[in-house]
């Protein structure tokens, strides 16, 4: 009774407008959508035989709107209801559509669906400093060398407008500096590789501009190759004149030895695989979202005085997306809004049979004309010249009309507008403005309360200050088609125009212990089976291991003594020790990392593979985490959370931590790898790797205790989960003795 008064409360509340609003024939089709753009969507599907009412209302901020009394009413009449979701709309807006939807009509999150009708998602960015080519050094070939052999790679000239430091940050936080070209470039400013080596760094760069480093590789004493590669720090790399632009993904700037050349080994060209590209062929993008500020921390002083804005490509990149967060503005391409059709076309076909031909004959009208509308789109952003197609706007809602039509999002002020922008954003959009002289920043129309920053900024630096229709419409765009017109029209006005190994299958009695050297964790196909395994870079040639027959071990070199850092609190007491597997390459310690690099994984998976550790069992905790670029730790597993813990990495991606064991002793984890296939198929495998930490005995697989992984690697259903550890199947069974107990003394009570 209580609810129903409520009820009713809001109705004579809203009698005005929200109550009577719906008072239709009973042959009307009431859709309710949650934005414009989607109500527009389902008119121009619908045509008369829908009424199609719009919870947000034109101007209004999707992102922030507040549903009131009138919107619930809009729901309880609907017949369908459409949102974008994928986070675009409110929680609370949500919340009231999904509470106040009449039970088993159609409520379709068109965003969360459309990719089975052929839309392309794009991840959220987690943290956009990281949003950039990842870039190391690496040695390729033989050349006769044993593994004790160096290469040693040095950087014997710079030129550029500043200084640049490329250095590495140790497992505690420690900079190691290779080169540093402030005080001049000489012997020392030198990398030394052994054979087969390939490790990131970070590349600092304290002022924009274009730069040339020349990289001269020695073996033995004898000259080994020599290249030079170009760098476009916060400036438009086009201006580079070079064919080829690194950007994104993986490269490594590589000595071959066998070939003696210096090139830059990356994945950018092909998206999957890394080929070889001339070193005067490239020009390496480090844009403006790879500001920072230098910290407040000594050890880092040889980048400049704190608070200082350099540039600098990070040396850790993992956990570079949200793990399941997509950008929601699909609609910016305009061929995923011919997805939001063809799903809106068949929820209408479904909810309302007898229209099921009107529907398919104006579904089939309208997507001509986005055809049209995506020509026209395309023929317009084409006529802007290459190096001016940077978009900075209010807010980042255009990651899919960049990626769509070859524009690049340089900028924006925040990238939620329910956000307030900081001094630092603030700071590094005047500075991105500046260094790549746009000649026009974009503000939304619906969002010019938010805009004041823009503007000023924009007339700081003398630039034109243009309209682009993002999340909602106006009076003069009240289309979707008129939209994307006049921002197609709008962009080339305001920016210009122009004219793999075999398979080692082995079953030992006695595992393979390995403490020194290369390892890497992943996932392969075996057989046509998914499968984790080990590849064993100790040998030559390097061979792929089943994780059964091998005991990775850390001992005393790789014993260390826990920081009085406020920061690594979590490994333990200061003065404590315990031991480490190091993020970056050292004598005597193995170096085990993760990868999805095996080609057929590389051109089979869809974006990236999750990694998840359910359990650990061992005499202490078990932690892994990265060093940022300034030593700070950033945690990826802790054995002492809950579990299931989840991490990604992305395809084609090869990357190292720090794993600590805080106690002598063997550990083995359960860790499993799955990942999505381009043909829609989920994929994983679940496996023990088992870990000696100190010089206790070595561990077999009879000795040690058992976690009980999956024993094939095939597809598996989303429901089908390998079988736990086996305590699990202990506490389950002490649960149902205590329950039972609970239930006795219940009944004697009674």
């Amino acid at each position: 009774m209580r609810w129903r008064a409520v009820t009713l409360a809001m109705c004579l509340a809203v009698a005005s407008t929200g109550c009577t609003a719906l008072s239709n024939s009973d042959s009307d089709i009431r859709v309710v959508a949650s934005t414009e753009i989607i109500a527009d969507l389902a008119r121009n599907v619908g045509g008369d035989r829908v009424v199609v009412d719009s919870l947000v209302p034109p101007g209004a901020d999707p992102h922030s709107y507040e549903p009131t009394p009138a919107d619930a009413v809009k729901v309880t009449k609907a017949d369908v209801v459409f949102t974008n979701h994928l986070l675009l709309e409110p929680h609370a807006l949500i919340k009231a559509i999904d509470a106040n939807a009449p039970k088993g009509i159609p409520n379709v999150s068109l965003a969360e669906s459309a990719e089975m009708y052929g839309a392309h998602v794009i991840p959220l960015v987690e943290d956009l400093g990281l949003d950039v080519i990842w870039l190391g050094l690496a040695v390729r070939g033989t050349g006769g060398l044993s593994r004790a052999d160096d290469v040693h790679l040095r950087a014997s000239k710079l030129e550029g407008p500043g200084a640049l430091v490329v250095y590495l940050t140790g497992a505690l936080g420690e900079p190691t500096v290779y080169f540093n070209s402030a005080d001049g470039l000489d012997e020392k400013d030198v990398a030394v590789l052994p054979p087969a080596a390939h490790t990131h760094l970070n590349w600092a760069f304290t002022t924009p501009g274009i730069y040339q480093l020349t990289l001269t590789a020695q073996v033995q004493g004898k000259p080994a190759g020599e290249g030079t590669f170009t760098f476009a720090v916060g400036v438009d790399p086009q201006t580079a004149g070079k064919p080829t632009i690194l950007g994104k993904g993986h490269t490594d700037l590589t000595v071959d030895i066998d070939k003696g050349q210096v090139y830059a080994y990356s994945d950018a060209i092909s998206g999957r695989k890394q080929d070889v590209i001339a070193a005067d062929q490239v020009v390496i993008d480090v844009p403006n979202k790879a500001l920072v500020s230098v910290p407040a921390d000594a050890r880092f002083g040889f980048l400049g005085t704190a608070g200082k804005q350099i540039h600098q490509l990070p040396q850790a990149v993992l956990g570079k997306h949200v793990h399941g967060e997509i950008d929601p503005h699909l609609w910016q391409d305009v061929r995923n809004v011919k997805a939001y059709v063809q799903l809106i076309r068949d929820t209408l076909s479904k909810a309302d049979p007898a229209g099921a031909q009107g529907y398919a004959a104006r579904s089939r009208a309208y997507l001509a004309e986005l055809d049209a509308l995506d020509a026209f789109v395309r023929e317009r952003i084409s006529a802007i010249p290459s190096g001016r197609r940077q978009l900075i706007t209010t807010h980042d809602a255009f990651g899919y009309l960049a990626a769509a039509y070859d524009m690049t999002v340089a900028g924006f002020v925040v990238p939620n507008p329910a956000q307030e922008p900081s001094v630092e954003q603030v700071r590094k959009l005047t500075e991105t403005i500046g260094n790549l002289k746009v000649p026009a920043v974009f503000l939304e129309p619906h969002l010019a309360h938010r805009g004041g920053v823009l503007q000023q900024v924009a007339a700081d630096r003398g630039v034109r200050v243009c309209k682009l229709y993002g999340d909602s419409f106006d009076s003069q765009a009240d289309t979707y088609l008129k939209m994307m017109r006049h921002n197609a029209s709008e962009l080339r006005s305001c920016l210009g125009e122009a004219g793999g190994p075999k398979l080692s299958q082995l079953s030992q009695a006695s595992p393979i212990v390995i403490a020194d050297g290369h390892v890497d964790i992943g996932p392969r196909f075996v057989d046509g089976k998914w499968r984790i395994q080990l590849r064993d870079d100790t040998t030559q040639p390097s061979a792929w291991r089943e994780l059964r027959d091998v005991v990775l071990k850390a001992g005393d070199k790789a014993v260390i003594e826990v920081p009085s850092d406020d920061r690594f609190a979590f490994l333990g007491a200061p003065g404590s020790k315990v031991w480490l597997f190091p993020q970056v390459q050292q004598p005597g310690v193995l170096w085990p990392g993760w990868n999805t690099q095996d080609p057929q994984v590389a051109a089979e998976v869809k974006r990236e593979m999750s990694w998840t550790l359910h359990g650990v069992r061992g005499p202490g905790k078990m932690l892994l985490f990265l060093n940022g670029a300034f030593g700070e730790p950033l945690q990826v597993f802790d054995s002492a959370k809950p579990m299931p813990q989840r991490s990604t990495i992305e395809t084609n991606t090869h990357a190292h931590g720090n794993w600590v064991f805080t106690t002598q002793g063997a550990y083995q984890l359960d860790i499993e790898m799955s990942a999505t296939l381009n043909s829609g198929t989920t994929v994983t495998d679940r496996q023990t790797l088992t870990i000696l930490a100190g010089d206790g005995p070595i561990p077999t697989p009879t000795q040690s205790p058992t976690v009980a992984p999956s024993s094939t690697a095939a597809v598996v259903a989303q429901d089908s989960r390998p079988a736990e550890f086996p305590w699990v199947a202990v506490g389950a069974a002490a649960v149902v003795v205590v329950l039972g107990v609970l239930l006795l003394l219940w009944r004697r009570r009674r």
